[in-house]
């Protein structure tokens, strides 16, 4: 075989190439973006109708250390739904092969272990731990001692943020939640009263219980960065309820039942102050999820069409709402709006990871500011994980970068002319 040495070009053939290349260059500059104009004004045209599409990830699950995520119970499930951080990590809960139960951190890699039985803790119980932004995670625990409380990790050290070892056996606590600044709100429910609090560590701070003149009950607290907690209530004449926020001690009605609504539940703020919840509607029976700031209510999507009903909700700072819903037709699964298909993240019945999903959990600090979803997912082969669901960027963002590059160069090469 024979080799012909092509000779290299000269610096200054490249750092000032002949004319005749920027005449060439220019005419197939102008045809390609030419093209990518059309290709960018048809892909818009279409993007309404077309689904958004999800990449998954394996955080974890119980082909390794792990066994189960969620456990039957008789006609309930033991399972606590992980959350996820505008960094993609994800905070789950399982128990364990080798005995015993932990909380859990991952992006996909090898997992980090938060807290487990091993040592002082004894459970963990049905309460979901949460994360935020700066990778601190807040949780409920029972102690070896016999006490309860709630904790926070961050970095590897464990904090108390709230002794609960008072409380009678019969109280409720529900689940925690943590903003950015690392304060935690939580709700006791029990005998004794119901009440919601927060606490950094150093204080715990009432916000508001059933002593007030307006609540029998109080409960489902949620927080944003500002300090803002958002709430469940029943009123002292046990007909009323309704969602509220709490303010620097500044109580403000979201919701309640003397318009179209009946039962609220399931609130979630983000850090613009809108809350999303769950309703049941007054004249219809019907139901759906809706946000709203205390004004006019938005409603994200109810079961006048294919949705029966609806399970539990999260809400980004876009403002984007992602449930989950049992369907009309059967099965259930996690969408971000009221198209079935266009709004889809994954459904009982599609494949994930070699299988098939029989089962879904998801809970509401399961969406980022990112849009990515974690949830816990059973699997026809008998595998239980927690997955992380990643939406694939549109194919007219990839487009549109390429048609202004394209067009910048044109530009260029058209200066060059007029110089030349």
């Amino acid at each position: 075989m024979t080799f012909i040495a092509r000779p290299q070009p000269k610096i200054s053939a490249v750092l000032h190439p002949p004319t005749g290349w920027y005449q060439l260059i220019f005419r197939y500059s102008k045809w390609l973006s030419s093209g990518l104009v059309i290709s960018l004004g048809l892909s818009l045209q279409a993007e309404e109708a077309k689904a958004v599409a999800f990449t998954f990830t394996n955080i974890a699950d119980s082909r390794g250390s792990f066994s189960d995520f969620y456990i039957p119970l008789g006609d309930g499930v033991f399972v606590s739904d992980p959350a996820i951080n505008d960094k993609g990590t994800v905070v789950f809960q399982s128990f364990l092969d080798a005995g015993g139960e932990g909380i859990f951190t991952g992006s996909g890699g090898e997992t980090t272990t938060i807290a487990n039985t091993s040592g002082s803790f004894s459970r963990f119980a049905d309460n979901e731990p949460t994360i935020n932004n700066e990778g601190t995670v807040a949780f409920f625990a029972g102690l070896d001692t016999g006490g309860q409380g709630i904790f926070t990790s961050s970095g590897g050290e464990i904090a108390e943020v709230a002794d609960l070892s008072d409380l009678s056996s019969s109280t409720f606590v529900y689940n925690p939640a943590i903003n950015d600044e690392g304060t935690v709100a939580f709700s006791t429910s029990g005998p004794g009263g119901s009440g919601i609090l927060t606490s950094s560590g150093s204080e715990t701070t009432k916000v508001v219980d059933n002593s007030s003149p307006f609540f029998a009950s109080v409960s489902d607290p949620a927080i944003n960065n500002d300090g803002t907690v958002a709430f469940r209530a029943t009123l002292e004449d046990a007909e009323g309820q309704g969602i509220f926020t709490s303010s620097g001690g500044e109580i403000t009605t979201i919701v309640d039942n003397s318009g179209s609504f009946d039962s609220i539940i399931n609130p979630v703020i983000n850090n613009e102050g809108t809350v999303a919840f769950e309703a049941r509607l007054d004249d219809t029976g019907g139901n759906g999820i809706f946000t709203g700031s205390g004004g006019e209510t938005t409603t994200i999507a109810d079961n006048s069409g294919a949705f029966s009903s609806f399970i539990d909700l999260a809400l980004n700072d876009q403002g984007t709402v992602a449930f989950q819903a049992a369907l009309d037709a059967g099965g259930e699964g996690i969408f971000t709006g009221s198209d079935l298909f266009a709004d889809k993240v994954i459904a009982t019945g599609d494949s994930l990871f070699g299988s098939t999903v029989t089962s879904l959990f998801f809970q509401n600090n399961g969406l980022n500011n990112s849009g990515q979803i974690v949830f816990t997912a059973g699997l026809a082969d008998g595998t239980q994980g927690v997955f992380r669901a990643e939406p694939v960027p549109e194919p007219s963002e990839a487009l549109g970068t390429l048609a202004l590059g394209v067009l910048g160069v044109r530009y260029l090469l058209k200066r060059k002319q007029k110089k030349q």
